[in-house]
């Protein structure tokens, strides 16, 4: 998460300066910013410990609701339009999230594989909601920034809050042990992922 904020805090700090634009944008809308990138950062937070816990299509799949999500959002906090069909859209999608996250290990929650899953899951869905939530913050806004204060907001909080969960997480044996990138092949990942985010 870090890595992928910095790159990608640094690519925006460039483009905002060649664009002439102030990165940080009015004062007045700083604060709602910093809480879209708050949301941001916990919604990838989440999804890479998922990724600890469950297969990778599992954990996409279910952060894939995200759309759903949103549209739910949006209906309920900018009163937009739901017709039926969006409604089953939704159900079907949530149908499709329990059976991802195995109704076996909802039904008996005993076995520590179950519990790994069934944690793995929520921390999944809990991106997803975060994700869903940045989203309609951002479209709330939208009409009062220009793209580039979103995402330099998203990897300014990202890049300044990640460090603390890393060494959390490292030191209670969870994500794997946290180690410096190693090799050309490994900070090339690494800032080939934050370039990608930065787009």
């Amino acid at each position: 998460v870090f890595f992928r904020s910095f790159v990608q805090l640094i690519l925006c700090f460039t483009a905002a300066l060649l664009l002439r634009i102030n990165p940080f944008g009015s004062r007045d809308n700083a604060p709602i910013l910093l809480f879209r990138g708050l949301l941001g950062f916990l919604g990838m937070s989440f999804f890479y410990l998922s990724l600890s816990l469950l297969p990778l299509g599992d954990a996409t799949v279910i952060f894939f609701t995200t759309p759903i999500l949103t549209l739910l959002l949006a209906r309920i906090t900018l009163a937009e339009t739901m017709d039926p069909l969006d409604s089953i859209a939704a159900t079907v999608a949530f149908l499709g999230v329990i059976l991802v996250a195995h109704p076996s290990a909802i039904i008996h929650p005993t076995a520590p594989l179950a519990l790994h899953r069934i944690f793995g899951a929520a921390l999944a869905l809990a991106a997803a909601c975060c994700a869903a939530s940045a989203y309609v913050v951002i479209r709330r806004i939208s009409d009062r920034i220009h793209a580039l204060h979103s995402v330099f907001y998203f990897a300014l909080v990202a890049t300044a809050l990640a460090p603390v969960p890393a060494l959390l997480a490292s030191e209670a044996g969870v994500g794997g042990q946290l180690r410096w990138p190693v090799g050309d092949r490994e900070w090339g990942a690494l800032v080939a992922i934050g370039c990608v985010g930065f787009v």
